[in-house]
């Protein structure tokens, strides 16, 4: 049985302190504002943190291929594209007719792959805190067998619990580092319309 649990880090004071007391980190003051779906959330990024691998939301599908070369596959939707690598998933999107595409979702579990401040999969996740403050949200999935022994349990936990920790750059920008084992194991960038 999987869980989750989703906790939202302390208020504006909270964040204010945590992240003006980093002295490493890239995060801003954070401000408050309504996301797309008219939750109060926290900014502490900004926008240019917004590339992995290094591609960012916006870029055309011409720029994507000159960075990481020719996509191993590519899947066509209605106004998407799905350009696959190894490791990596590129999602483009069409807004509107007179539009070209552009990536508005990039996930990657692709060792070496590293954020616009060096952030890379592979890393632990005390670098988080140190490259960009206290994150804006944080959430745990616990992975529960309750026909087995709190013991076989708790082994499940060290090995499958994942806690996700994500960083908004606005209302409609998001940069989520995936931990898995104190381990950063999936960089997820998305870019709502």
């Amino acid at each position: 049985m999987k869980t989750m649990k989703k906790w939202v880090l302390p208020g504006i004071l909270g964040l204010a302190v945590l992240c003006g007391g980093l002295r490493n980190a890239k995060a801003r003051e954070p401000r408050i504002v309504s996301n797309l779906g008219a939750v109060l959330i926290s900014c502490s990024v900004d926008s240019d943190q917004m590339m992995v691998a290094g591609i960012g939301p916006g870029y055309g599908p011409d720029m994507v291929v000159e960075v990481l070369g020719q996509p191993r596959s590519v899947k066509y939707g209605k106004a998407t594209m799905e350009y696959t690598y190894p490791g990596r998933v590129i999602q483009l999107v069409k807004y509107s007719e007179d539009q070209n595409y552009q990536v508005n979702d990039i996930t990657t579990t692709h060792t070496g792959d590293a954020t616009a401040d060096g952030v890379q999969v592979g890393m632990g996740e005390m670098v988080l805190n140190d490259s960009y403050g206290q994150a804006d949200a944080v959430w745990t999935t616990t992975y529960d067998s309750p026909k087995l022994s709190g013991e076989d349990n708790a082994r499940n936990h060290a090995r499958f619990d994942e806690t996700v920790y994500e960083y908004h750059a606005n209302k409609t920008q998001t940069l989520s580092f995936t931990v898995r084992q104190g381990i950063i194991r999936k960089i997820h960038i998305h870019q709502a319309e």
